[in-house]
């Protein structure tokens, strides 16, 4: 989960920032939902003074809600609803927010019910504690599968609520398809018609897919490793992530791993930060659920010594290729010539066909197809 960054313009100035760049497209569906974030923006950025204390959302009534409480933005993939989230976001001023991934964050609400076990009421308890630092959550990709998650969320997003949090939430499903078919599916009924009522539904109907248009253009595998590759990596980055931040860290399964940078829905590593240290399948996975795209810089060669580094590397790309997660990649040489050994020779085979198929049309139309 994500903090504050250094904040960014109001998302109503960055789009008309924007419209001024040659090759940005004035997109009117997009422009309607900054609109709704500019009026959520401006909410949140009122002095501190007209917002209620901890002891009054503890101890006095709730207001009557005059505006919605936040924004629930579905659509298909590459509308541009998690970037246009993530934009508003870093807009927001202040330290008082945060930014999730779904599952991810329902993966620690479980594990704090856990640590609750002995409490009759717990969520509203969990409510209250991001309620003293946070004002605003931002849910990306939210999808309802797990029937543990569908019976939490009603009371889980009304005591968010009522704690006075506003909640921006990305889907591909409108709320009435969330759990549809789902076991007990009529207990999950409220929280429909909840998010009908605290929030403002906003169906993202754009007819581009910015991006599919953006990685089309990009070169995905990169060698050698010198300043001219470096360049056209930064060069790729900066068009796949319009929100980019740099050089931060991301937290991963309680561990930080630097990253060269991120944006929405897309990160940029070091090969030596991803496959030169202590790391297992489970934080490769993470990073499938997390970002349709995935920049690795600086692949090395590797022989029969490097036997951590190949076994890694193997299980990143096997994994990336599984989720249909693009890779573009500098690396050292080719990849028929990335390793030079005899025991992995069988299983590097597999994952130097998976590299040249990652490179394919057909491999980006099967991401686009499938995330």
């Amino acid at each position: 989960m994500e903090h504050a960054l250094n904040p960014l313009p109001s998302p109503l100035e960055w789009y008309r920032q924007q419209l001024e760049q040659p090759d940005f497209v004035d997109d009117q569906a997009q422009a309607k939902l900054v609109s709704e974030l500019q009026r959520l923006f401006e909410r949140l950025s009122e002095p501190p003074i007209s917002r209620r204390s901890l002891w009054s959302k503890l101890f006095s009534p709730r207001p009557a809600q005059t505006h919605p409480s936040g924004i629930y933005i579905w659509g298909g993939v590459g509308a541009g609803k998690s970037m246009l989230m993530d934009i508003f976001y870093h807009a927001v001023p202040g330290e008082r927010k945060l930014r999730a991934h779904f599952h991810r964050f329902m993966q620690q609400i479980h594990a704090e019910l856990r640590e609750l076990h002995r409490e009759s009421d717990p969520l509203p308890l969990i409510a209250r504690r991001l309620s003293e630092r946070t004002d605003l959550i931002c849910f990306d990709e939210m999808q309802v599968h797990d029937v543990a998650d569908a019976m939490l969320l009603g009371g889980l997003f009304t005591a968010l609520l009522d704690q006075g949090m506003a909640l921006v939430i990305t889907s591909n499903r409108e709320p009435d398809q969330l759990y549809l078919n789902g076991l007990q599916r009529e207990r999950f009924l409220p929280v429909i018609k909840l998010l009908r009522q605290r929030l403002m539904v906003h169906h993202l109907q754009s007819a581009a897919d910015y991006r599919y248009r953006s990685l089309q253009q990009l070169k995905r595998y990169l060698t050698p490793l010198n300043e001219p590759t470096q360049q056209l990596m930064s060069k790729a980055f900066d068009g796949a992530a319009i929100d980019r931040v740099m050089e931060q860290l991301l937290s991963i399964n309680g561990r930080e791993i630097p990253v060269i940078g991120q944006g929405s829905d897309v990160v940029w590593f070091s090969f030596d930060e991803l496959c030169g240290g202590p790391r297992s399948p489970a934080d490769y996975l993470a990073i499938c659920e997390q970002f349709h795209t995935v920049f690795l810089s600086g692949v090395p060669k590797m022989g029969q010594d490097e036997y951590d580094l190949a076994h890694r590397f193997m299980s990143l790309v096997d994994l990336l290729y599984d989720h249909r997660v693009n890779l573009i990649v500098s690396a050292a040489a080719p990849p028929g010539e990335l390793y030079d050994g005899d025991r992995f020779q069988f299983e590097f085979d597999r994952v130097v066909s998976r590299l040249i198929e990652m490179q394919s049309e057909a491999y980006m139309q099967a991401c686009r197809a499938e995330r």
